[in-house]
């Protein structure tokens, strides 16, 4: 930076950050130039524009020199830089020892929110409708909808039908296996309110803590969190299972870009080829849920088949792979008849 300007404006400095992340190979230069000067100055991206001409301090560019350093040579990934991910409708803290939230999770909140309210608000002269074993695309028009109508297709379609007529009670307990910063328990606990019953599980304890603050910060205070190995803690009826589990496999980890491999090892890395825990998961689950309770798992882009499979051989049925953002196989949902 010392070829540069002598005197750094936010703009002179936001383009020399972008130039240098693009020879370095960072994929969003612009994108995470405006994130390293935003989060060192205070600003939004508009003020940064709109202050484009205020002289940086010493002290200023010596804490952006930093973060562009740690993000360059040591690859460490931007939200651990910052201390934050966006997720969903607020923004979490998240440190090394949690995975890294990520948009495509929200298509597994979507699928499970539109399976609460259908279960939520279930009498005796409805039923949940669902095709026997469709592959559903999740289209991001409709940030709030788009699941809710894939889960319940038009009358006029052959459907079979799971009556939830002995579920009057109004609520919904839900528990989420390997929370990793709580993401997808606070963002069902936003949504759902006093609707639901929410326990937040994970293996990881620093893990565990860092949902807890998140929890508190958001003041969702509802939900209970428990440090176990999937549901093994769990002696009571659940309606509701989500997980995004460990699902890269052992040759995959090896292959991960730069950024991935900073990210816990226990929360991205599963044995046979990356289906362990889904195998221990599923049938778990299916234990615990009540009838016509519902399972609904995160995978891995080229795992739908297996899990599908693995899905039906545990006697789930209503069994559904759901797509993400880019169309590619993301959650698979199943029913406890």
């Amino acid at each position: 930076m010392s070829q540069q300007p002598q005197t750094w404006t936010i703009q002179t400095t936001l383009t020399w950050i972008v130039d240098f992340f693009a020879k370095h190979g960072i994929e969003a230069p612009k994108l995470e130039a405006d994130l390293i000067l935003g989060h060192i100055l205070g600003l939004s991206r508009t003020d940064l524009i709109i202050d484009g001409q205020r002289p940086l301090q010493a002290n200023e560019l010596a804490e952006i020199k930093s973060l562009i350093l740690r993000r360059t040579r040591e690859r460490q990934p931007m939200a651990y830089l910052l201390g934050k991910k966006d997720f969903w409708s607020f923004s979490l803290r998240v440190t090394p020892d949690v995975l890294i939230p990520r948009a495509d999770t929200e298509c597994l909140v979507e699928a499970a929110l539109a399976f609460a309210k259908r279960w939520i608000n279930a009498d005796k002269s409805t039923v949940f409708q669902t095709r026997p074993s469709p592959t559903l695309t999740y289209e991001p028009i409709d940030h709030r909808k788009a699941y809710y109508d894939a889960l319940m297709p038009p009358e006029n379609e052959q459907a079979s039908s799971l009556n939830l007529s002995a579920h009057p009670t109004q609520t919904i307990r839900i528990v989420d296996v390997g929370t990793g910063s709580g993401a997808i328990a606070l963002a069902l606990a936003k949504e759902l309110q006093h609707q639901a019953q929410i326990t937040a599980v994970d293996i990881s304890a620093p893990a565990l803590e860092i949902a807890k603050e998140n929890a508190r910060t958001l003041g969702l205070d509802s939900i209970r969190f428990v440090h176990a190995d999937l549901l093994n803690h769990e002696d009571t009826p659940i309606d509701l299972v989500v997980s995004n589990p460990p699902y890269v496999s052992e040759s995959e980890y090896e292959n991960l870009a730069p950024d991935l491999r900073h990210e816990p090892r226990l929360a991205l890395v599963a044995q046979d080829e990356g289906l362990a825990i889904y195998r221990r998961l599923l049938p778990q689950a299916f234990e615990r849920l009540s009838q016509g309770g519902a399972l609904m798992v995160e995978i891995g882009a080229t795992q739908n088949h297996a899990i599908e499979r693995l899905f039906e051989q545990t006697g789930f049925t209503h069994i559904q792979t759901l797509r993400d953002y880019a169309r590619l196989p993301r959650v698979i949902t199943g029913i406890k008849a």
